[in-house]
């Protein structure tokens, strides 16, 4: 029996008469990569948004790791362990890559970098979480103007990394990224998960999700239209009518 790191029921959120989240239940099992996929305007954002506590729900309940979290808000539900990055990176371009890692150091325990408790750790615990997203040559002097767009997204991942967490919630990590970062940032996901990481992501390229993913979660008009595996999903004749196509059916 796998145990549920996350469990989302009977969520909904109305903006006035548009049900962007209506009545969605899912879960997410430890220490796998679950994929949260639709078309534009199916929910998948707004779940995220609720889930992570930036949106406050109209009704139904979020538990992480058994304890219901719907109503505290975002800064407690990161103490409580979600930990998740945005679409567009927010880094503070006027602090160095350093800064803007410390941030996440909040003197917590978590299980990343656990070990690392004491202030004198926290240059152990940068270097350590940029090697893990392979920017161990990347000078942290650097400021965050002056990062690429490709080192923005890896330093943005670290940063959710670097704080406590007991899930990882990814929107759109390869959004706008080249083949080559593509193909780092998902055998980096997949080093995470066997590292013990439990992984939450919304994700438009299908190819990636289909290559990472343990479960797959597919929402439209915010509802939970189908939940399996990836080959499951490929041969669902709902979601490929409303989603996948006949691309994913072809393949």
């Amino acid at each position: 029996m796998m145990f549920n790191m996350l469990r989302v029921l009977n969520l909904k959120k109305y903006f006035g008469g548009v049900k962007a989240v209506d009545n969605c239940s899912f879960s997410v099992s430890r220490n796998s990569i679950t994929a949260l996929i639709g078309p534009n305007g199916a929910g998948k954002t707004t779940a995220f948004n609720l889930i992570s506590g930036l949106l406050k729900s109209d009704s139904g309940e979020i538990q992480l790791s058994d304890h219901d979290i719907s109503r505290i808000g975002a800064h407690k539900r990161a103490l409580r362990g979600i930990s998740r990055t945005f679409q567009q990176v927010r880094l503070f371009s006027n602090l160095t890559v350093e800064e803007n890692l410390l941030l996440s150091l909040n003197g917590e325990d978590g299980d990343f970098f656990k070990l690392f408790k004491k202030e004198s750790d926290h240059t152990k615990a940068i270097n350590s979480v940029l090697e893990a997203v392979g920017l161990h040559d990347l000078p942290q002097n650097k400021r965050g103007a002056e990062l690429s767009y490709g080192q923005t997204k890896l330093v943005g991942l670290a940063r959710a990394l670097l704080m406590p967490h007991k899930i990882l919630m990814l929107d759109e990590p390869v959004a706008g990224v080249n083949p080559v970062l593509r193909e780092r940032l998902k055998n980096i996901i997949l080093e995470l998960k066997a590292n013990g990481e439990t992984v939450l992501l919304i994700e438009h390229d299908m190819d990636f999700v289909m290559s990472v993913a343990d479960n797959i979660i597919v929402m439209a008009e915010g509802k939970v239209l189908a939940n399996g595996s990836p080959s499951e999903i490929k041969q669902n004749q709902q979601v490929l009518d409303a989603y996948l196509g006949k691309e994913v059916q072809t393949a």
